[in-house]
């Protein structure tokens, strides 16, 4: 996986790794949300 993101352009490893950090952060806020509910 590392090595396709290293294959791509810098930009859109940049927005790739940007959108990731949404997703995960979106994720782990539902969890939490989930555990203290």
């Amino acid at each position: 996986m590392c090595t396709m993101f290293a294959a791509r352009p810098f930009a859109l490893n940049t927005a790739t790794a940007a959108l990731a950090g949404v997703a995960v952060r979106a994720i782990t806020t539902k969890t939490t949300t989930i555990i203290k509910g």
